[in-house]
């Protein structure tokens, strides 16, 4: 039996902090990629939010990746985004939690866009893959019906296959981008993944 993946903060810190500032921008864009499906679906069910706009916010972060230049319309789009995210105590959709996260991790992509070589995309990085595998945890106890209190509780949410499929594609994302040795136009022409019309892969659709 092969060893069950985790999510090691420290870890992806450690990982993260030995890429280049461009490279772990692209690492937040790869989660939100698997993220932003999940916002779709929230938003099919409940009418709240415009996922088109997630998409285009992570756009201009890849336009930045290939080009090196500054977008001159960050900061709008940093606020179309707040405006995006959804109160959890307005909504009892079990993918709110993860529309939440979807929406929060765009916002750091931008954030780390504008801090560009600094530091502080380290820490904006690591927030990225929390949400990703935050996302998930709670929708596995909200699917499943577990409860924190119950025995084996973080065994079962952590041997579910989202949660592996997820952590694994994470530990896979880094590896690739610590190996790449090509230009970053290059890596966005194949790291990117199109549009939400492209991607019909959600947590509810997975889990169904």
């Amino acid at each position: 039996m092969s060893e069950l993946e985790r999510f090691d903060k420290d870890q992806l810190k450690k990982r993260l902090a030995s890429l280049v500032p461009w490279k772990r921008v692209a690492f937040m864009l790869l989660c939100c990629t698997r993220m932003i499906p999940n916002y779709r679906s929230f938003s099919a069910e409940t009418g709240f939010g415009n996922t088109q706009k997630l998409w285009q916010a992570t756009q201009l972060a890849w336009t930045w990746i290939a080009s090196d230049l500054a977008p001159a319309n960050l900061g709008k789009t940093r606020t179309e985004v707040e405006s995006l995210t959804p109160d959890t105590e307005d909504f009892s959709s079990p993918l709110t939690s993860a529309a939440l996260d979807a929406a929060c991790a765009v916002a750091y992509v931008l954030d780390a866009v504008e801090a560009a070589s600094g530091p502080a995309t380290v820490d904006l990085a690591v927030e990225v893959g929390g949400l990703a595998f935050d996302s998930i945890d709670l929708f596995v106890q909200e699917v499943g019906n577990l409860s924190p209190n119950q025995p084996g509780f973080e065994g079962a949410v952590l041997r579910h296959p989202l949660m592996q499929a997820e952590l694994r594609q994470q530990r896979e994302d880094i590896g690739r981008l610590e190996r790449w040795a090509k230009t970053r136009r290059e890596a966005v022409e194949e790291l990117q993944i199109g549009s939400a019309d492209d991607l019909l892969g959600s947590l509810q659709q997975q889990a169904t």
